[in-house]
């Protein structure tokens, strides 16, 4: 049987479905707009030792377009008999993890190709591995680094497939590869596990260009944290309920100073995977919002943070920020903190149970820093402002595979 249309698809773990469309809201409504029709595919029932563990489809917290359809195949043979009556080009937001070895085992028996979305412009800062945990370090070790390392390297013998584009936003990348010789000789042989990359503008650009959201200063922001998400927790395990307790006091008095001082209110924002009641839990006092975490940093004069990509937002609308450190994170939590201050050159405050605070410098050094901005932009952000990010990725997809 011949299949003659091709349907782009975003291969995803349905756990994570709501994140995936808070973050990509506008891509997909752009792919909604450009192609007949789009899928969105669940990976979890395709890992190794799967049995099953996502069998129902997802409520989503967005109406989907019409011509966007979920597919949530229980096992390979329906992904089989799904793949029997469509044709399609995958963009891949799985890993590189030993369970996720096997849907790129069913990618290369396939045939797919596959690209990569990769537009946030967020630096990826290396972890700090403590040696109080032997076993977390391990775990990590094997199935963060050495796995990933495994499956690039059957990559690179052709037993799984490799990324035949990738969509970035992040220049360095490329500047990296074009001024090492090695790296050159590779990528340009294509012994990469990326064939090509492409650089277009990022996903803050072009919320900026598209959503006409207007801009205020209405609001103290907060991006917060989940102290022992899962992320955090594989690398150091968790943190007592006492000195979460003592996190969260030194934070909350802060917030209020802040709000006194400036004569905001703090709305506290958090990543959509985050369960909302542990944050009430702890800052009871304030608004709690997650998936308009973006939306709610327009309206904002100041945005303080705990390591989150989505300050990118509030660097490309050049807002005050101040990046927030706690004695009682984690080593790897304060090192990761530390290294997005200084990457994106704003503000860094400690806070702890003095309390110290100053008005004054924070305005001033908010204010100064937002200069800084400017080359975190032109390196990660924008490169051209002219042309929508999401438009170049769908120009290039739509030359490469459906001429």
């Amino acid at each position: 049987m011949t299949i003659s249309k091709k349907y782009i698809s975003i291969m995803t773990n349905f756990l994570f479905i709501d994140s995936l469309l808070t973050t990509w809201k506008i891509p997909i409504k752009e792919l909604s707009n450009n192609f007949e029709k789009v899928f969105i595919i669940n990976t979890k029932n395709l890992e190794y030792f799967s049995e099953e563990k996502y069998p129902e489809t997802p409520k989503l917290i967005y109406d989907l377009p019409k011509n966007i359809k979920l597919i949530n195949p229980k096992n390979t043979k329906e992904f089989k008999e799904f793949l029997s009556n469509n044709q399609i080009i995958i963009i891949n937001t799985f890993g590189l993890t030993f369970e996720e070895l096997k849907i790129h085992f069913l990618l290369k028996k396939y045939k797919i190709p596959q690209i990569q979305m990769t537009t946030i412009g967020n630096e990826q800062f290396r972890n700090t591995l403590s040696n109080k945990f032997m076993l977390k370090k391990i775990s990590y070790l094997f199935n963060r680094v050495l796995t990933q390392k495994i499956c690039k390297f059957l990559a690179l013998l052709n037993l799984i497939p490799k990324i035949d584009i990738r969509y970035i936003s992040n220049k360095p990348i490329i500047s990296n590869i074009e001024n090492n010789l090695f790296k050159k000789f590779l990528y340009k042989n294509k012994l990469l596990y990326t064939k090509k990359l492409v650089l277009v503008n990022s996903i803050a650009f072009d919320n900026f260009k598209l959503s006409n959201q207007k801009i205020s200063e209405e609001y103290i922001v907060h991006i917060d944290t989940s102290i022992n998400y899962y992320h955090k927790t594989d690398i150091r395990g968790k943190l007592d309920e006492e000195t979460i307790k003592l996190h969260y006091s030194c934070l909350e008095k802060f917030l209020k100073k802040l709000s006194s001082e400036f004569n905001k209110k703090v709305i506290v924002c958090i990543h959509p995977a985050y369960n909302i009641s542990e944050h009430k839990k702890y800052l009871k006092d304030f608004d709690i919002i997650k998936f308009k975490t973006r939306e709610t940093i327009y309206n904002a004069f100041i945005v303080t943070f705990f390591d989150s990509s989505v300050i990118l937002d509030a660097v490309f609308l050049k807002k005050r920020i101040v990046g927030l450190i706690s004695n009682f994170m984690g080593k790897n939590d304060v090192i990761r903190q530390k290294a997005w201050s200084n990457k994106i050159g704003c503000m860094q405050h400690e806070i702890n149970e003095n309390l110290i605070f100053d008005k004054k410098k924070i305005l001033v050094e908010t204010e100064n820093n937002m200069k800084n901005f400017d080359k975190y932009i032109s390196n990660y952000l924008c490169h051209d402002p002219n042309k929508k990010g999401i438009e170049q990725i769908i120009n290039s997809l739509k030359e490469n595979y459906f001429w």
